[in-house]
């Protein structure tokens, strides 16, 4: 009695379900502009990424993230032009998303004040799989395989860099646009709501001498319902030789 009354309690409280929905990378101060479009067009140069993330090695089905930004400054345009492609496997789930910005830089108080917009367009996929609920069940609501959606979003972030500190403050997901998937019951369809998240980042470029530059650097991430918090440490040297933990 026990054991039904539990599990009743758990099918009542999971009516509805709030979860993190953006890709994280540890090096965040090694990605910025995946999380602030403010940082587009900041620099000097092109700029060329990609990051990588596996998780749960070993396991089927296990979170896998590949990840490719290009950071275009053009002068022409006070700014530059960024892309960011991201495919993300988790589960049955599929997420690739292609994101097109434009950031605004400004000289102010001595450092460089950037302002950047960026479009993204997702497709949500179900892959090939088998669900297993219990067997007596049947639930036309279970999202079908082979499904898929197109949803469009805004990001938006502002990015501050001086001589020797960065700080930066991002929300992404402003829409809070939906995936409509089909499910199995044909008639049915199921809703994923994007979910706003908010980042405020910094660093510091702390100067030992003899070629050596300490990089501490910190990152809030929230979306109301859930927070984490990263801070990352590491060293560089002569420019060229990069290493720290997280």
């Amino acid at each position: 009695m026990k054991k039904t009354c539990i599990a009743l309690f758990a099918m009542l409280c999971t009516s509805g379900l709030w979860a993190q929905q953006d890709v994280q990378f540890t090096q965040f101060a090694n990605n910025k502009i995946f999380y602030n479009p403010g940082v587009t067009g900041a620099g000097d140069a092109i700029c060329l990424g990609m990051a990588a993330r596996q998780q749960w090695v070993g396991f089927d089905n296990a979170p896998s993230t590949q990840n490719f930004t290009a950071n275009i400054p053009l002068n022409i345009l006070h700014g530059g032009l960024a892309v960011n492609v991201t495919n993300d496997m988790i589960g049955y789930f599929q997420d690739m998303t292609v994101g097109l910005g434009y950031g605004y830089q400004m000289d102010l108080a001595g450092g460089t004040l950037g302002l950047g917009l960026r479009v993204d367009f997702r497709n949500k996929a179900v892959t090939t799989g088998n669900w297993a609920p219990p067997q007596t069940m049947n639930d036309p609501s279970l999202v079908a395989f082979g499904s898929s959606s197109m949803a469009t979003d805004l990001n938006f972030g502002a990015y501050y860099r001086h001589t020797n500190w960065y700080a930066g403050l991002s929300s992404t997901r402003l829409l809070e646009t939906k995936d409509i998937l089909n499910a199995t019951g044909g008639s049915f369809n199921a809703e994923i709501r994007g979910q706003r998240h908010y980042y405020l980042m910094g660093g510091y470029d702390l100067d030992l001498g003899n070629g050596f530059v300490l990089q501490p650097a910190a990152m809030i991430k929230t979306d109301f319902v859930t927070t984490q918090f990263d801070l990352n440490a590491a060293a560089m040297y002569n420019n060229q030789i990069w290493g720290g933990v997280s």
